[in-house]
């Protein structure tokens, strides 16, 4: 049997630092790329579904990936992905459209038989939130070094930015496959997540509608913010390395408050605060970035300042939703509530990006103060939420 306490950390850590190295390679030059090969409206479907795959791909795949072996289904997941993006660049059409789908999709895969593992070997919220603290590091890492890559390989053509991509997935797979256990302490099979009234069944534990509406609103303000803030740094400055640094900016400021605010959460959690308490903490200042950047949106000092608690928010909602929705129920497969994290997850996301790319910027710009109100309005959701729960035996009986 794995000893949960040395033999998780790195398996998971190392899978996420290398499979994240490869995805924020390409991300980040992925459209320019997909410009020189595809017309308009075939990038706009192709980066569409590659993002619907990869926040829920998995989604139809679950009772599968619940009876596999863990290095099966990450392994299976991650060279899935390898290969799609190694082919990539010797498609075109429809045919690398439907690539760089399965691309998304097993990326999809390899994140929740990830969490599936985390969540089968380490049984206390205090551990779990340690953990998904962890992989927050190792995505923020990844997110620091990969745009530099990407840039730099872009000068060689596309082909080298997906060959460097896919080689980081088959590294991120062998490790994978070499040190990770054939299987869990729970591998019972989990039914699909996508009928209703499997949905209906987990919506209808104890404050699990709770749970989803404030992570659906704390992954809207993510991605919302996300998904504008190129086009209000665009405002604020021409210089490229300013805007540059905004974004280097939140990955290092998100590795260097990760471990203080980990210590933090766990007090919270060691005092009787329930991991919901924890997430609504982090989707309020989510919701307190956006109210800094009503003061003056086109001011490069308040846009750093907007990044620096954009990030503290990120550290402290991040890991908290996992160990939130793994805390809703003992009764039911893990992985049936790590999917209705990742339908709250999709849900929001999709909100947010979508308001934050058509009509975001442009009414930041002009009704900064409006939205302050907004803002307020928003962090008034995450208390209201969370009233009357205080701990995890509480939420549990209740």
């Amino acid at each position: 049997m794995l000893d949960v306490r040395r033999g998780v950390p790195g398996p998971t850590l190392g899978n996420y630092l290398l499979s994240h190295l490869g995805f924020f390679t390409v991300a980040p030059v992925l459209a320019i790329v997909l410009t020189d090969i595809l017309t308009p409206l075939m990038v706009g479907c192709t980066l569409m579904l590659f993002n619907l795959a990869m926040r829920s791909g998995s989604l139809f795949l679950t009772p599968v990936i619940s009876r596999l072996p863990f290095r099966v289904s990450t392994g299976f997941g991650l060279v899935l992905a390898g290969c799609a993006f190694v082919l990539a660049p010797h498609l075109a059409g429809w045919a690398l459209v439907a690539t760089l789908t399965a691309a998304g999709l097993g990326v999809s895969i390899n994140g929740s038989a990830i969490k599936l593992f985390v969540a089968t070997h380490i049984p206390e919220n205090e551990r779990r939130q340690k953990m998904f603290s962890g992989i927050q590091i190792a995505v923020n890492c990844a997110a620091a070094i990969g745009p530099f890559v990407g840039n730099l390989l872009l000068d060689r053509g596309a082909e080298a930015v997906f060959l460097v991509t896919g080689l980081a997935y088959f590294v991120a797979a062998l490790s994978s496959i070499l040190i990770l256990p054939a299987r869990g302490e729970s591998a019972e099979p989990a039914r699909s997540p996508l009928r209703w009234h499997v949905i209906r069944e987990g919506l209808s534990r104890p404050y699990a509608k709770r749970a989803v509406l404030l992570a659906t609103l704390g992954a809207a303000l993510y991605a919302q913010l996300f998904s504008s803030f190129p086009v209000i740094a665009a405002m604020a400055t021409e210089d490229p390395l300013l805007r540059g640094g905004l974004f280097f900016l939140n990955a290092a400021i998100v590795v260097v408050l990760q471990i203080p605010v980990t210590k933090g959460s766990l007090a919270l959690i060691t005092r009787g605060w329930s991991p919901m308490r924890v997430m609504a903490l982090g989707v309020l200042v989510l919701a307190s970035s956006l109210l800094v950047l009503g003061i003056s949106p086109t001011a490069v000092l308040v846009l750093y300042l907007v990044v620096f608690v954009f990030s503290l928010g990120e550290a402290i909602y991040i890991p908290s939703v996992d160990t939130a929705f793994l805390d809703l129920s003992t009764e039911v497969s893990p992985l049936e509530l790590i999917n209705l994290r990742q339908i709250s997850n999709g849900v929001g996301e999709s909100l947010g990006s979508f308001i934050g790319a058509s009509a975001a910027a442009a009414f930041i710009a002009q009704s900064p103060h409006l939205l302050m109100v907004a803002a307020v309005v928003a962090a008034i959701f995450p208390l209201v939420l969370v009233t009357g729960i205080r701990t995890t035996s509480e939420k549990r009986v209740a």
